[in-house]
């Protein structure tokens, strides 16, 4: 999927090909949130017992996946 800014769609596009642009369907889009997860337990015993948490909303997750499922934030390795 691309996304096109068609009220600044170049100069050389002819007014149809413009207003055929304009008629298409639109999505707003976001920047994305960057994170990782945070995990530093003490011990082996704290280790069991210890989320990993959000680096961006700070929300622990027993599923410490790409995404975090509060914030929705991307997880970098």
């Amino acid at each position: 999927m691309r996304l096109v800014d068609a009220d600044n769609a170049p100069l050389f596009l002819n007014t149809v090909a413009c207003e055929q642009i304009k008629k298409m369907p639109t999505m707003d889009a976001v920047p994305v949130k960057h994170a990782h997860w945070i995990f530093d337990p003490k011990d082996a015993i704290e280790m069991m017992f210890t989320l990993p948490k959000c680096s961006e909303c700070g929300a622990e997750s027993a599923d410490s996946g790409n995404y975090c499922p509060n914030c929705g934030a991307r997880m970098d390795k």
